[in-house]
């Protein structure tokens, strides 16, 4: 069976994101576009939404079989799960879908850095914007205590 679609429809974009193309869909047009609205017409943020609804559907059917003939709602799961990993993991992916990367130096470090004897100043603990420049801007972080 070929996909065929208007691919200047995004309820069809996201379709062809989360490989949901063929009928029966398993998300309906109508709870595509209340996705889309949720999400400002957002395609990317609309196919991770869309995705995760879908590992929660599977994750609720049993595997079946009859027979010779299995259908195994966990495989099903486990693919829309590496689907999931791979649209978040891909870095060229992350512009599309707003991907905030959260990580670096935590209280811990911190403290290794103070009970060494190193210069605690070089360690900023805060939140940064423009990650990947030269020299990125501070965003005063007011809960620290340092």
């Amino acid at each position: 069976m070929a996909i065929d679609g208007d691919t200047s429809d995004p309820i069809f974009q996201v379709r062809l994101i989360i490989g949901d193309v063929n009928e029966p869909y398993y998300i309906s047009d109508d709870v595509l576009a209340f996705i889309l609205s949720e999400n400002s017409d957002d395609v990317y943020k609309t196919a991770l939404q869309a995705v995760r609804y879908m590992i929660s559907f599977f994750s609720k059917k049993f595997d079946q079989e009859v027979g010779d003939v299995r259908f195994k709602w966990s495989d099903l799961r486990k693919n829309y799960i590496e689907l999931l990993e791979e649209l978040t993991s891909n870095p060229s992916m992350g512009a599309k879908f707003s991907l905030h990367i959260l990580g670096g130096t935590d209280l811990t470090e911190m403290e290794r850095v103070r009970k060494a004897n190193m210069n605690p100043a070089r360690v900023k603990i805060g939140m940064f914007s423009d990650i990947g420049t030269s020299a990125p801007n501070v965003i005063d972080n007011p809960y620290f205590v340092g």
